[in-house]
């Protein structure tokens, strides 16, 4: 299998699109190799944000009914200021998190951040662990809290964490919901995502498939 960077790609395609020639001294070195190209997400550290906990046996379940066992390796945990606790009536969205990750970017590390939802500031503990960690250059958040249960202060604070992990270059996706106007608890006030600057909202089942690494030469982190 032969494989370049997109934008050789691209511009090879701009070319005969026009009808011009091809280069004569097209190289067959780098960036073309004879090898297979790395799997999705390569070279990227996934944290997932979650305020329950799972079962790790339950993932490497997942991962053998789909052939990829040994993937497992590259699954850890860290608790965030003591941890998510006992696994919870949510536990069914961190394996849904955790599952749709490492089986659409097999290449990937995953890091699962869990820790305790206490209202305002549980988001800002769980993102500056994320980004103090070092390592996670992806964030993925499915999680939200409503209108009613945050303030300006609040959401200026988490304006500024995600500011910094933007600094940081570290790109942060939010699920953006699935039930519109109405809140998670069915009241008709606005649920609130965490943060918006430098925060791509997106619909929560698209949310699966974003923030995935392609090659090392490109990086599809938008939808």
């Amino acid at each position: 299998m032969r494989y370049a960077c997109i934008a050789d790609e691209l511009n090879m395609l701009n070319l005969l699109a026009n009808k011009l020639p091809l280069p004569i001294n097209l190289p067959l070195g780098s960036p073309f190799s004879d090898e297979d190209p790395p799997a999705p997400g390569t070279g990227q550290t996934v944290g997932l944000l979650e305020f329950d906990n799972f079962h790790p046996l339950d993932v490497q379940d997942f991962l053998n009914l789909i052939g990829q066992g040994s993937q497992f390796a590259q699954l850890s945990q860290i608790h965030v200021a003591g941890g998510a606790g006992a696994h919870g009536a949510d536990e069914s969205e961190v394996l849904l998190d955790i599952d749709a990750v490492m089986s659409l970017a097999p290449g990937a590390q995953v890091i699962v951040f869990d820790g305790p939802f206490s209202g305002r500031g549980s988001f800002q503990a769980m993102f500056n662990a994320m980004i103090n960690d070092g390592r996670v250059t992806i964030i993925s958040n499915s999680w939200a809290y409503c209108e009613d249960q945050t303030t300006l202060a609040d959401v200026q604070s988490l304006d500024n964490v995600l500011a910094n992990a933007a600094a940081a270059g570290i790109t942060v996706l939010t699920g953006a919901g699935d039930q519109g106007s109405t809140c998670l608890e069915g009241s008709r006030n606005v649920t609130t995502q965490p943060g918006t600057s430098g925060t791509r909202g997106v619909p929560k089942k698209t949310l699966l498939r974003a923030a995935i690494a392609l090659c090392p030469c490109f990086c599809i982190v938008e939808m």
